[in-house]
């Protein structure tokens, strides 16, 4: 973690490097002492007016962040002891379970918007389908009546076949009758003439 070093009453500043964010104040002092020989007692502050007094805290839990300046004196009336609670800032790193749950709802979601997107893109398709099939019915429908005056012709010929057919039979039968009469009345003629 690098952080940049700032001597209150010089203004020289120096980068640092620590292991970690999880590093203590005390620890921090310590790298300062070693940069400034001459410093023995070291007051830190991040805002150059509230000393931050907790030498147990780390870096992280009272917000300090890579790149941030802290300033340093060795006068302890230097800073203001701050009577306020010190609210760290967000947290650059968080919880790396954390965003690999988000991660992953992330990629759940997109894989549900996607289906969503598929879908809609189908039902178009689906409606074209049922409007064909839709026009195809219709069409039947419209030929139906067609079809049926078609079959009701046909059986007003087949009707007047019959009947015409119903005549000829019966003509035949009127004509079978006379030649059957005739056929009779020949046979009794011969008969007669026999006897």
């Amino acid at each position: 973690m690098k952080l940049r070093i700032r001597c209150f009453e010089t203004k020289q500043t120096l980068k640092i490097d620590l292991p970690s964010s999880s590093s203590t104040l005390q620890e921090l002092k310590h790298h300062i002492s070693q940069a400034f020989p001459s410093s023995y007692s070291i007051h830190l502050s991040l805002n150059s007016k509230d000393e931050l007094q907790n030498s147990e805290d780390t870096l992280q839990s009272i917000g300090i962040t890579s790149g941030d300046l802290i300033f340093f004196t060795s006068n302890p009336n230097v800073f203001s002891i701050s009577t306020q609670t010190h609210i760290p800032k967000s947290n650059p790193n968080p919880d790396s379970s954390l965003v690999n749950k988000l991660d992953t709802q992330i990629v759940q979601e997109s894989k549900i918007v996607k289906n969503m997107d598929t879908q809609i893109v189908q039902e178009p398709e689906k409606v074209k389908t049922l409007d064909t099939q839709m026009k195809i019915m219709d069409t039947q429908i419209v030929q139906e009546p067609k079809k049926v005056k078609t079959l009701d012709t046909q059986v007003k010929n087949m009707d007047t076949q019959m009947i015409q057919e119903s005549e000829t039979v019966k003509k035949m039968d009127t004509q079978m009758v006379r030649e059957s009469e005739t056929v009779k009345r020949d046979t009794q003629i011969d008969q007669e003439s026999k006897e």
